[in-house]
C-alpha cells in the first residue's frame, strides 16, 4: 500500500492515504483482477485443447503463466513489508517473473523469425519440438535468473553485504538506479531485439510467394499477433517508466490501466477468435444432454420414415 507523508507544525510525520492514492489502488486492483481472470481463462483454454498446443502455443502458455504470477505477486505482494526476509524473497520473485515475461515475449518473436526467415525449414517432429521448447525455457528462465543474480551480487558488493538490492520500503528493487539497471535496460534491449526480429520476419514473408503453402495462415497470423503484442507492451512499459519519472497523475492512471490489463490484451489476441469459439462450442454441444422432446421428435421422424 502506498502512503503520502504530511508534515505537521511540530515537525512530526503522519502517514495518510490520500483520496487520489486510494483511487489508484482501487483502479489497479480492478484492472489486475480482470487481467488475472483473463490469463487464467487463456491458460485453461490451451490446456483443454491439444490442437492449440503447438510449439508457438506452448510458448504462449509460458508467457501467460509468467504474466499471471508477475501480476499476482506485484499487486498483492509488493507491500508485504512486515518481515524483511519475506519481503526480500517476494521482491526477488516479482523481479524474476517480470523478466521472464520479457524474455518469453522475446522467445515468441524469435520463433516467428525462425519459422519464416530460415529458408526450407524442416517440419519439427515431437522430439525436435521438445528440444526446442527446452532451449527456449533455458534461455528465458536462465536469462531472468542471470539478471537477478547480477543484481544481488552487485548490490551486495557495493553495500558491503548489507543490501542485496531487494526489500525495504516496498518488496521490490531498493532504488531507482537498480530499476534502471536491472529492469529498464533489459527491457530496452528486448524491445529493440523484438523490433529487429519483426522487421526481418515481415521482409521474409513478403519474399515468400507461396506463404500459405509453406507455413499456413495460422503461422502468419501469429506473426501479426506478436507484432501487436510486442509493440503495445513496449508502449505500455514506456508509459509506466514515464509515469514513474514525472509522477504525473494522468500518466499514472494511464499506466495503471494499460499495464494492469495486459492479461485482457493476451486474451483478446489469443482466445477471442472464431477458431477458439468453435472449439469451446463443440465441447459444450457434446456435454449438453439431449432434451426428451428432441428425442421423441427424432423417434417420431424415424417411425414415419
Amino acid at each position: 500500500m502506498t502512503f503520502t507523508t504530511v508534515h505537521t507544525k511540530n515537525g512530526s510525520n503522519v502517514s495518510l492515504v490520500s483520496a487520489s492514492v486510494l483511487a489508484k489502488q482501487i483502479l489497479s486492483v480492478v484492472c489486475v483482477s480482470l487481467s488475472l481472470i483473463c490469463l487464467l481463462l487463456t491458460f485453461i483454454t490451451y490446456c483443454v485443447f491439444p490442437t492449440l498446443r503447438s510449439l508457438p502455443g506452448k510458448n504462449n502458455m509460458f508467457l501467460v503463466g509468467c504474466l499471471f504470477l508477475a501480476q499476482l505477486l506485484f499487486q498483492f505482494g509488493i507491500d508485504r513489508t512486515e518481515n524483511n526476509i519475506v519481503c526480500t524473497i517476494i521482491g526477488v520473485f516479482i523481479h524474476f517473473m517480470w523478466l521472464c515475461v520479457m524474455f518469453w515475449m522475446n522467445v515468441c518473436s524469435f520463433h516467428m523469425l525462425r519459422v519464416f526467415a530460415v529458408q526450407n525449414i524442416i517440419p519439427q517432429s515431437r522430439t525436435r519440438h521438445t528440444k526446442a521448447l527446452l532451449r527456449y525455457s533455458l534461455y528465458a528462465f536462465g536469462s531472468a535468473a542471470l539478471v537477478v543474480a547480477v543484481t544481488v551480487t552487485v548490490s551486495s558488493v557495493l553495500s558491503g553485504g548489507t543490501d542485496v538490492g531487494y526489500g525495504g520500503i516496498v518488496c521490490y528493487l531498493t532504488s531507482n538506479k537498480l530499476v534502471g539497471f536491472s529492469f529498464v535496460l533489459p527491457l530496452s534491449v528486448i524491445v529493440m531485439m523484438n523490433l529487429t526480429f519483426f522487421v526481418v520476419t515481415i521482409r521474409a514473408i513478403s519474399k515468400i510467394e507461396n506463404i500459405k503453402k509453406h507455413h499456413g495462415m495460422k503461422e502468419r497470423h501469429n506473426v501479426y499477433v506478436y507484432i501487436k503484442l510486442s509493440s503495445l507492451t513496449g508502449m505500455f512499459w514506456i508509459v509506466a517508466i514515464l509515469a514513474e519519472v514525472f509522477q504525473q497523475d494522468v500518466l499514472i492512471y494511464i499506466s495503471i490501466i494499460l499495464n494492469g490489463s495486459l492479461g485482457v490484451l493476451l486474451f483478446i489476441c489469443y482466445i477471442a477468435n472464431r477458431r477458439v469459439y468453435d472449439l469451446w462450442k463443440g465441447i459444450f454441444n457434446k456435454l449438453r444432454p439431449k432434451r426428451p422432446l428432441e428425442d421423441s421428435r427424432n423417434a417420431t421422424v424415424s417411425t414415419s420414415i
